[in-house]
């Protein structure tokens, strides 16, 4: 991965479906991802990558009886995600240091947040 002083392109993706919506098919919800890339396309594709990498990676994530793993994310898929570009300085991401393509900051959806939309109907 090259380092840039040019930040390039910026993108958000954020979920658009309700968090009991089935298409989840229970892989994890991003609460949001920003990812540096040419277009919203590669961002989705990047963003797919790492989010199966750190499922895979995670401690404690263990296959049991004959369940078989996702081979997707769900973060390609226009019905549970959104995709918008942003600029740097919105999201207070100026170092000239970061990586000029890749996922720059992801955050999952907390499931007192889950609960709390169920409590307040949002989901």
């Amino acid at each position: 991965m090259t380092q840039s002083t040019n930040p390039g392109h910026l993108w958000l993706i954020e979920p658009v479906a309700d968090a009991i919506d089935p298409r989840w098919q229970d892989r994890t919800i991003w609460r949001k991802i920003v990812v540096a890339a040419s277009s919203p396309a590669f961002a989705r594709a990047m963003a797919e990558d790492w989010a199966l990498n750190a499922v895979r990676n995670q401690v404690g994530s263990v296959q049991i009886g004959n369940e078989s793993p996702s081979p997707r994310a769900g973060l390609t898929d226009v019905k549970l995600y959104s995709v918008k570009e942003v600029p740097t300085e919105s999201l207070g991401i100026l170092d000239p240091d970061r990586p000029s393509e890749g996922v720059i900051l992801a955050e999952p959806l907390s499931v007192a947040e889950l609960r709390q939309d169920l409590v307040e109907g949002k989901a």
